[in-house]
């Protein structure tokens, strides 16, 4: 697992979110808790510490899930994620009453990250009536009690809400989690967003990579569009069965091979200047290899690409099998130029 450093915390560079668990009969408010216990359990084995849930999960169930998997562990050894509901305008003013039920239902007594829960144009106006409804003097308060580690938010919004969240409270936000994927680097206009946090120096949090699967699987219209095609326009063949450096050089040489009307050149150094240059091909062949000594610069060039391939188990048939005799892979690089040693 790779970590990202967070002020004094490695978090893991995937988190787990919860948001949409596995369920019974395509209920979403039934979690298939002993499913969703076995993927937090992976999910620990495998390295990832930082855990994401929010009110509205899974029709409430999500934090209280979450709580009873996370609970078998060392609360020194997962970062829990929740967020104030502030989606609902009817949540507005209950912020003292959710947030307790939230460490009570996650059976928790801090969080490490919580979050005002998609700042938008819906709700910006009730975020910022602090004076009203209390939702940021609160949370901030918590903070300060130690109940809350680390503060910030999400968003959906424009870049003009973002701005107004961020001029009356961006002093105190330590992260920002918006959706970020490569349509939404545009669309919901993500990179603008990003640069925008960047100028306030707060991290971002990535929320939907994939757009929740998404961006993961062809709609079906598309892929039975892609199936229909015709097999000409699929490649049967890895494109990685011979060393990327050696196949380009091998391909553009097969092209300058051919005359202007597609006859064959000849295989002499004034036709094939480039393959004649190649330290690879002035390296000694041995009887193994099935060529005469004075052989042609596209026979020498194919041993050695079996020679460079025998060691991923790749061969030809009979030649194949015989370059299995021929010197290893790290015998071959030893007689190589700095420029060529990439080839494996």
């Amino acid at each position: 697992m790779i970590y990202r450093d967070f002020q004094d915390l490695k978090l893991s560079n995937l988190g787990f979110g919860a948001m949409r668990l596995p369920v019974i009969d395509g209920d979403d408010a039934r979690i298939d808790e002993a499913a969703a216990l076995r993927m937090v359990d992976e999910a620990m084995a495998a390295g990832i510490n930082y855990y994401d849930t929010a009110w509205g999960y899974h029709a409430e169930n999500s934090e209280t899930v979450m709580g009873k998997a996370l609970a078998r562990y060392p609360r020194d050894s997962f970062f829990l994620a929740t967020k104030f509901p502030g989606y609902d305008l009817s949540n507005m003013g209950k912020v003292e009453q959710i947030f307790e039920k939230q460490l009570q239902k996650c059976g928790v007594d801090y969080f490490d990250f919580y979050l005002f829960h998609n700042v938008c144009e819906m709700n910006i106006d009730a975020y910022l009536d602090d004076e009203r409804y209390r939702t940021y003097s609160y949370l901030i308060e918590q903070k300060r009690n130690g109940r809350i580690r680390h503060l910030g938010f999400s968003a959906h919004g424009s870049m003009e809400v973002i701005r107004r969240f961020l001029d009356a409270y961006g002093k105190d936000m330590e992260f920002c989690q918006i959706q970020l994927n490569w349509l939404d680097w545009d669309f919901q206009d993500a990179k603008a967003k990003v640069a925008l946090l960047n100028e306030w120096n707060i991290p971002v949090w990535v929320m939907e990579p994939l757009r929740g699967g998404k961006l993961a699987k062809l709609p079906e219209a598309d892929a039975a569009r892609l199936k229909a095609l015709p097999v000409r326009h699929v490649r049967q063949r890895p494109a990685c069965r011979q060393p990327a450096h050696l196949r380009s050089r091998q391909a553009a040489e097969r092209r300058r091979a051919r005359g202007p009307f597609g006859d064959r050149r000849g295989d002499d150094p004034a036709h094939r200047p480039a393959l004649h240059r190649m330290p690879l091909l002035h390296h000694p062949l041995s009887p193994g290899a099935e060529y005469p000594v004075a052989v042609g610069a596209v026979q020498r060039a194919r041993v050695h690409r079996r020679r460079l391939h025998r060691a991923d188990g790749v061969d030809g048939g009979p030649r194949g099998q015989a370059a299995l005799r021929l010197p290893g892979l790290p015998q071959l690089r030893a007689g190589l130029s700095p420029a060529d040693q990439d080839l494996g």
